[in-house]
């Protein structure tokens, strides 16, 4: 070894221990539980905006980035979207963009005055996502309709509202 290489050797020793604790912080995050926070029945841990806990709630499970009840979905896209869809509509589809989700599934509860009318599971194939499930309505089911967009244990990631008159 020349003695060029051996200055280099504190250098590197320091950086690759640097890294390590920056590696050991970022997994190691005082206070937080291993249960979801979003769970029914447990509150959401008390932390400080931009605490590296913050952080990791904002990219932990799958998050729904856009959603919305349309006519069709042509080319990965809803088309004819709405809130406010005659009743001889025959079906309609929830479209949904999943980010942060990838091997998971969400599921689409399509809910009609309160009563679940149908419950889709979908798969989430990579981190961004699109998904959609289809649900026919037959013309006496009009009033105030919803979908629920959630994991499979009942957690709300989103709902889209819209009526059918």
């Amino acid at each position: 070894m020349n003695r060029r290489s051996r200055a280099f050797e504190p250098k590197i020793l320091a950086l690759s221990l640097a890294f390590l604790m920056l590696c050991a912080l970022s997994v190691v995050v005082p206070g937080r539980s291993s249960a979801s926070p979003k769970a029914v029945g447990n509150p959401q841990p008390k932390t400080n905006p931009g605490s590296p806990a913050d952080s990791l709630k904002q990219v932990e499970g799958p998050k729904i980035v856009d959603a919305a009840v349309c006519r069709r979905v042509e080319e990965r896209k809803p088309i004819e979207s709405g809130d406010r869809f005659p009743s001889d509509v025959g079906s309609l589809s929830c479209f949904c963009r999943v980010v942060h989700g990838k091997g998971t599934k969400i599921v689409h509860a399509w809910i009609q005055d309160g009563q679940t009318r149908a419950r889709v599971e979908l798969e989430v194939g990579s981190n961004s996502w699109r998904t959609w499930s289809t649900k026919r309505i037959l013309p006496s089911w009009t009033g105030s309709w919803e979908v629920k967009i959630m994991t499979p244990d009942g957690v709300v990631l989103d709902s889209v509202a819209f009526t059918i008159y």
